[in-house]
């Protein structure tokens, strides 16, 4: 047996000179995520939903009609799957990315076809698992429109990433440099409490607290 991104592979003459495998994907029930995300109210509502992001294997919905069970995972979005998000107070946002920050986004929930949600972080360094989040925490509108996302910088919307130019640069450079093409943000997350705070880590190994955010510059 042998194992790999591409899944699970035998051999019944692995001491041939060159043994032929053949691979058994189609009996086994296995995916490694990154990322997903579930719907508000999940273990009491009458339609509650998942979206998730898979290594290898692109972004993936379900929304079971009663008590979640057993699911065929639906495949929305190719390429790698990374985050996955769902705006919480509707759930009619369904985010999903693939590698190198491209993010993409339903607005009309989870089966329909998405626009173009990213933003100017092309020309950074930035993670090949590229981190955004919703704050779901603070959400005095309608919907939660606050997002922010990590390059080498922290990137924010107040609109929900739509338009995708909505999207500003909101801090310096926060690594140390010192990893050359891997010094980027590989965390970030809203404060509970507080969401004009955010807390950010780099893969290089800094630290840092973001303030007065939410329309302001944050250092």
């Amino acid at each position: 047996l042998t194992g790999s991104d591409g899944g699970v592979y035998v051999s019944t003459n692995a001491n041939a000179v060159t043994p032929t495998f053949n691979h058994i994907n189609d009996t086994l029930s296995t995916i490694e995520f990154y990322s997903g995300d579930i719907t508000a109210n999940f273990a009491t509502s009458p339609t509650p939903g998942i979206n998730a992001g898979a290594q290898d294997n692109g972004s993936s919905v379900f929304v079971w009609a009663g008590n979640p069970g057993p699911a065929l995972w639906q495949l929305q979005r190719g390429g790698d799957g990374m985050y996955a998000r769902i705006e919480p107070k509707l759930g009619q946002r369904w985010y999903q990315e693939s590698q190198n920050g491209s993010l993409g986004v339903s607005t009309t929930g989870p089966f329909s076809n998405q626009g173009n949600a990213t933003g100017g972080w092309g020309g950074d360094t930035l993670s090949f698992i590229f981190p955004y989040e919703i704050d779901r925490y603070n959400c005095p509108a309608a919907t939660c429109n606050h997002m922010i996302a990590g390059s080498n910088r922290v990137w924010e919307t107040l609109v929900g990433a739509i338009p995708a130019n909505s999207w500003a640069a909101i801090s310096p450079n926060l690594c140390k440099g010192t990893l050359g093409p891997r010094s980027f943000i590989n965390q970030l997350a809203f404060a509970p409490s507080d969401t004009t705070v955010a807390l950010v880590g780099t893969n290089d190994g800094n630290v840092q607290y973001g303030f007065a955010l939410n329309n302001s510059p944050s250092t």
